[in-house]
């Protein structure tokens, strides 16, 4: 992919982009700020699309099933990176874990986090509220997403929707 950071003519290459893609264009909230000054961005269902540097930044919630597709694909595996990371890890490490009433599950099995986080309850109590520490997050969980992801090739964007089209996200 071009790198269309600082690029005055972005938007032809995003419309491209997402054109080729299948992905629906709509107008970008605010790219001020963003590396690429975009003024159009695509959302497909409940993922939003927007442009980097020289890939693409996706979050939704993708279940870890079809993750796991994902990643089986060898243009997944390489081209589409779960949470950013440039070491291209499988989806279980980039895995966010929830219980039934969507809170947060985090692993912490010494109590440690859940007592640095008591002072943050008390200035974001909204935010907080649906963080639950827990033993192990794997354990209970009832609901397993990888909400983030950095797309580096139009192949990868091609097979990302390809999933969210046949699983129907």
């Amino acid at each position: 992919m071009k790198n269309l950071a600082g690029n005055p003519d972005c938007d032809g290459f995003i419309k491209e982009e997402l054109r080729l893609a299948n992905i629906p264009i709509i107008e970008a909230q605010d790219s001020n700020g963003h590396e690429v000054n975009a003024k159009v961005t695509g959302k497909l269902g409940q993922f939003i699309f927007t442009r980097y540097w020289y890939y693409w930044v996706v979050k939704g919630r993708m279940p870890l099933d079809i993750a796991k597709i994902l990643y089986e694909d060898p243009i997944g595996k390489e081209a589409v990176r779960v949470a950013g990371n440039c070491g291209c890890p499988p989806p279980e490490e980039g895995a966010i874990y929830y219980d039934d009433d969507w809170n947060r599950l985090i692993s912490d099995p010494d109590n440690k986090q859940q007592t640095q986080c008591e002072a943050l309850k008390a200035r974001f109590p909204d935010i907080m509220e649906k963080i639950r520490f827990v033993y192990n997050a794997k354990d209970i969980a009832r609901k397993v997403f990888v909400e983030c992801y950095h797309i580096d090739t139009q192949e990868g964007l091609n097979l990302f929707t390809k999933m969210i089209l046949l699983r129907q996200l």
